[in-house]
């Protein structure tokens, strides 16, 4: 995910998660000896680097993901990467969605693309996105849109409440269509949660 709120962080930018994220994967895959592919979306599908299997084919990639600079901050639209997965691959690949997740109204493209692949929701957040600080009246600004308001900022605020619903609605769809979620903030250690992961897919494939 490369809108405009993957470059967001109260604690540092989330982008940066994101590309480590990502890093890890690829270098995974290419140790397994698996083909590894990149695309990159907003609003829209920014870059499309086919899978590959050859040894520089994952530096390849990665370079471009660190080269990565946006000319606008775009808006997120999951649908956008969900419908290509849909159209374009099979059910052989397994596909790491990295994203904050901040979208309404992708359900039936998710429905589409679990239809064609194996499809795992990696949702790197940011605390402030999970629960707002208790520091009373603040301005924010949707880094997507440039829209102001101010917000009541409490735990037990209205907004809190919506961000938390917001987290648990999208919990009971991913579990409804058998999507893995892995969380991911930026106080996580990623390698660790990734191994922990593959570990519980392997224990969960090996009782089936």
């Amino acid at each position: 995910d490369v809108s405009g709120s993957s470059f967001y962080g109260s604690a540092e930018v989330r982008f940066e998660k994101i590309k480590e994220v990502a890093t890890i994967l690829a270098f995974a895959a290419g140790h397994a000896k698996d083909s590894v592919g990149l695309l990159l979306f907003s609003d829209e599908i920014e870059l499309v680097i086919e899978s590959k299997n050859i040894d520089t084919h994952v530096h390849f990639l990665l370079q471009k993901l660190y080269e990565f600079q946006p000319l606008l901050k775009k808006q997120t639209d999951i649908s956008s990467v969900l419908d290509y997965v849909a159209k374009k691959w099979n059910k052989d690949v397994v596909v790491f969605v990295i994203s904050d997740f901040i979208d309404e109204g992708f359900e039936k493209s998710l429905r589409c693309a679990v239809g064609r692949s194996d499809l795992v929701a990696v949702r790197c957040y940011d605390s402030v996105e999970r629960a707002l600080p208790s520091v009373g009246y603040l301005m924010v600004e949707d880094v997507e849109t440039g829209e102001s308001l101010y917000v009541e900022a409490e735990k037990k605020s209205f907004v809190s409440e919506i961000l938390r619903k917001r987290v648990i609605k999208q919990d009971q769809l991913f579990s409804r269509l058998g999507v893995d979620v892995i969380d991911i903030s930026y106080k996580s250690d990623s390698c660790f949660q990734l191994v922990d992961f593959f570990k519980r897919r392997m224990i969960h494939a090996s009782l089936r």
